[in-house]
């Protein structure tokens, strides 16, 4: 019995830890992604290029490091920088630069100025990044809830040892002890991937992009009509 569920156990703590540093990784993305887009618009508000002010500004985090080297790379002088950003828009965390790889679009086809267009992302993001936050800091309490729950099975059994009970013997030797143990574990399993679910079904629901970036765009599109 134990060479059987202790690897089962060790499967479900390693993927809960790796979606928990999943989770960290797109929260870093995110925060890379508003930081990137305020150093874009500083660097066209004094006046450098669209080609320049992305080259300088794509280095303000090491989280974009493979965008950067995208950028630098000599081949990428015949890119299109707008290619990049919907390419390194793919990764999870990234989605802001899909409406920034858009806008860009627009300014190089029709000459519509870039600046207004990254304030109104960088603002979006900002305020999705807030909400994200806010929502996080409510889930807090769930998160620990869950985590408390399930330690209390190993509470009971050291209680039960406390107290003079052989808990782990019935558990492991006795058929009836081992069937209550192969359901106990189901019931756990069942539980967090219920409650996990949860949580993320909450955190991945304003995962849409922003309504102000879907404004700036849309703006952008009626200017192409217009031309």
């Amino acid at each position: 019995m134990p060479a059987v569920l202790v690897p089962a156990v060790v499967l479900l703590i390693r993927s809960r830890l790796l979606r928990s540093r999943l989770r960290a990784a797109e929260t870093e993305q995110r925060a890379a992604v508003v930081d990137f887009c305020s150093s874009l618009r500083a660097e066209l508000q004094a006046g450098r290029q669209p080609s320049a002010a992305i080259a300088d500004a794509v280095w303000c985090r090491p989280e974009l490091r493979d965008l950067a080297e995208a950028c630098s790379r000599p081949a990428a002088a015949h890119e299109d920088p707008a290619d990049l950003l919907s390419i390194a828009a793919h990764t999870p965390g990234r989605e802001g630069l899909g409406a920034l790889a858009a806008c860009w679009r627009a300014t190089e086809r029709h000459g519509v100025p870039l600046t207004e267009a990254v304030c109104g992302i960088e603002d979006g993001l900002r305020a999705e990044q807030q909400r994200r936050q806010s929502l996080a800091a409510e889930l807090a309490g769930v998160r620990a809830t869950v985590t408390m729950l399930s330690v209390l099975p190993g509470f009971g059994l050291a209680l039960g040892s406390a107290l003079g009970t052989d808990p782990l013997h019935t558990l492991l030797a006795r058929p009836v002890g081992e069937a209550c143990l192969v359901i106990g574990l189901l019931l756990e399993a069942a539980g967090l991937h219920w409650t996990d679910r949860l949580v993320n079904s909450a955190l991945q629901a304003p995962r849409r992009t922003p309504r102000r970036i879907h404004i700036r765009t849309r703006r952008f599109q009626w200017v192409r009509r217009a031309s």
